[in-house]
């Protein structure tokens, strides 16, 4: 038995996760190893980050395949045990300067759902509530990471996974069907996630003490329709029109769904005017065009729908307007 002061840590341990044969020791400002190197010392540790980490919170530490992300008081990081931090938040980071609850953030909770590639940030919302980040990521490019943003009518304050360990939905109340025979007999493999047996069901906590499950084939929350958007990057006028404006004629995408509505913003998103509606929607993928008239050096398209809908891929047409 023995001890050792680690103190370059300053106010404390706030949270430890093993990487690789080593064990990671954060602060709230700085980040530690320990490895296990035998007899007489037995375990050597190393500062690799002096200062600067600024973690929010003991739950805002997740682990992927190639290390740890955490999320900063500034951005969201990459620590592979390297002396270099990697930022994985800047398409974020405005959003999450205005938005996160700073008096709060320690209430900060996270999750990696391993099985979707997606990691879920819950942070207290300066409006009130709590505002999740999803970060999908692939672990051997992070340059393809996508981020959205999600808000549930309940706040999570801790993440997890339900199991159905023993229970088998049956037909029992379908009169064309035997008794007790498994849907996945009649089905196949069964749709629902949360009626899978041993299938890890992501839920949430909330200060109330209630636990939700959160699944892919529910499009609602807590029975609530709720309002899912998209908004696309600023298209810009092409360079050969140099100090021309454009005029945006033309929106061409491939949708699947239910409904959707579709906005447009020539200010870099301050505003959306809208555009058009498009209600014949299809379950499977098809082509839509909308044609409009707007002049402006650039153009952001914003998708939103409180029903199902998918979207593949989109093309704006723009031809040289007059001088800016």
């Amino acid at each position: 038995a023995g001890a050792q002061i680690l103190y370059p840590l300053g106010l404390g341990i706030v949270g430890m996760r093993n990487l690789g044969d080593r064990l990671v020791i954060y602060s709230n400002d700085t980040i530690m190893t320990g490895v296990y190197v035998g007899l007489p010392a037995v375990f050597s540790f190393e500062t690799i980050i002096p200062e600067g980490t600024r973690l929010v919170s003991p739950k805002s530490i997740v682990s992927i395949n190639i290390g740890h992300i955490y999320l900063s008081e500034e951005n969201a990081y990459l620590f592979d045990g390297s002396r270099g931090l990697r930022r994985l938040g800047d398409m974020i980071y405005t959003d999450y300067k205005e938005r996160k609850d700073q008096e709060f953030l320690y209430r900060t909770a996270s999750l990696n759902d391993y099985s979707k590639r997606t990691i879920y940030f819950a942070v207290p919302d300066v409006t009130g509530g709590t505002i999740v980040y999803t970060m999908e990521y692939d672990d051997f490019d992070l340059s393809h990471t996508v981020w959205s943003k999600e808000k549930y009518r309940h706040n999570p304050r801790a993440f997890g996974f339900f199991k159905n360990h023993t229970q088998t939905v049956t037909w029992d109340d379908m009169l064309w069907e035997p008794v007790d025979m498994p849907w996945e007999d009649e089905l196949g493999a069964w749709g629902e996630e949360s009626e899978q047996i041993n299938f890890p069901i992501r839920c949430f906590g909330t200060d109330e003490g209630y636990v939700f499950l959160v699944t892919e084939g529910v499009l609602t929350d807590d029975g609530v329709a709720e309002e899912q958007s998209y908004e696309t990057m600023d298209f810009t006028v092409p360079e050969a029109f140099h100090s021309l404006q454009g005029r945006w004629a033309e929106l061409e995408f491939e949708a699947a769904g239910t409904q959707v509505d579709i906005y447009a913003s020539r200010n870099l998103g301050s505003s959306f005017e809208y555009l058009d509606s498009r209600d014949t929607l299809t379950t499977s993928f098809k082509s839509f065009a909308v044609r409009f008239d707007l002049t402006a050096r650039t153009l952001r398209i914003k998708f939103r729908s409180t029903s199902d809908f998918k979207l593949r891929w989109i093309r704006l047409w723009v031809r040289p307007a007059g001088p800016r």
